[in-house]
């Protein structure tokens, strides 16, 4: 059995429910991999945000729902984390859209995921809550929630963990964040 397998894509809106369909299938598998790593395009949003941001999110949607369903054999296990690389700004730009910010969100979905709550603590969007003005001020190193699904979910060694997220490998997991 393969313990862990990163694929890659960069995926188009069309094909993004076929991809996190065709990976829940393999992850299925008794002998397929552990991980899937999808990549959805159209967030980084500096002009226009509105309309182009509700598309994306609806095919992140539509793709979350396609995963799940092809999943129902393992979901019980399975971790879906949604996660982006960086943040927006608090508030619009001359062209209607957000510029690169501070703090960003992540998602956890699954079977394995204790939930219905928010993991974290809510900075505001008060003018004096943000951070330099403009960015929603960071409360939680997201790179400590991928330690938690790496170390406490999949079950990583640290010697793993120092290969395969060096960054995170160091950092405390966020506790709590799976069924027992």
């Amino acid at each position: 059995m393969q313990t862990l397998l990163a694929r890659r894509h960069a995926l188009s809106a069309a094909s993004f429910a076929a991809a996190a369909t065709s990976a829940a299938q393999a992850l299925s598998r008794p002998d397929g991999p552990r991980v899937a790593l999808l990549q959805l395009d159209g967030i980084d949003t500096h002009v226009a945000q509105g309309e182009r941001l509700s598309a994306t999110l609806g095919t992140l949607a539509r793709g979350v729902v396609a995963f799940s369903e092809a999943a129902a054999a393992i979901w019980r296990q399975t971790v879906v984390l949604g996660i982006t690389e960086f943040g927006r700004s608090a508030h619009f730009n001359e062209q209607g859209g957000t510029d690169h910010g501070g703090a960003s969100a992540a998602f956890l979905m699954g079977g394995a995921i204790a939930g219905g709550r928010i993991a974290g603590r809510w900075p505001g969007l008060a003018a004096d809550q943000l951070h330099a003005g403009t960015d929603l001020a960071v409360t939680t190193d997201a790179r400590s929630i991928v330690n938690a699904v790496l170390k406490d979910h999949l079950g990583l060694s640290s010697q793993a963990m120092a290969m395969v997220a060096p960054s995170a490998s160091g950092l405390q997991a966020v506790k709590g964040l799976f069924q027992t």
